[in-house]
């Protein structure tokens, strides 16, 4: 993973991220607990690990206090408010497959090199608005005023969900980032959109 990120990357990894075991300690939780919950699969892999340490966001440990102050495991909380935010955004009930499957690519990590905070809720509302500016982008009206409004106003959501990213992350992933395509692309092709921002 290191090979990928330069001294301007390690400054913003740094900056935007801390320490696992500054964190732990913060939180009054033991690191050999959250290192065998990690291996165990029931948090997520810090999404950047650095000359041996890893890098947490801030919220790492958000589901896990949640779920134990609920009394229930973080893969059913998990669940249950990926389900909530499908029916909320999407007017759709997921299927077993698709929970599992988003709780696999939530233990990954890598939705703490994206998100701001990494919710279930913003997973979903993560995917809703990409779809929407996929399906805009796809019939553009840069002239028709509701395109114009509805390609802004999910643009802008996702800049607000969305981390800026580090530049190795696109060579790490091998992919062009969805900052780059549902975010920066837009304003790029379509400035009078966005112009009013």
């Amino acid at each position: 993973m290191e090979q990928w990120y330069g001294a301007v990357d390690r400054r913003y990894i740094r900056t935007n991220y801390q320490p696992l075991g500054q964190l732990v300690a913060e939180r009054g939780f033991a690191l050999e607990q959250v290192q065998e919950a990690i291996a165990a699969e029931i948090l997520p892999r810090p999404p950047y690990v650095l000359d041996g340490i890893a890098w947490v966001p801030v919220d790492y440990l958000s589901l896990w206090e949640m779920a134990g102050a609920q009394g229930t495991s973080i893969p059913q909380l998990f669940r249950h408010h990926y389900g909530q935010a499908r029916q909320m955004f999407d007017g759709e009930t997921p299927d077993p497959a698709e929970l599992n499957d988003a709780w696999n690519d939530y233990l990954s990590g890598d939705y703490a090199v994206c998100l701001q905070e990494v919710t279930p809720e913003n997973i979903v509302r993560k995917g809703h608005l990409i779809t929407v500016i996929r399906t805009l982008l796809r019939s553009p009206k840069p002239d028709d005023r509701p395109w114009q409004q509805r390609l802004r106003d999910a643009v802008l959501e996702l800049d607000r969900l969305e981390r800026p990213f580090a530049v190795g992350d696109q060579l790490r992933f091998g992919v062009v980032s969805s900052r780059m395509l549902y975010i920066d692309a837009p304003k790029v092709y379509f400035p009078e959109v966005f112009q009013a921002e």
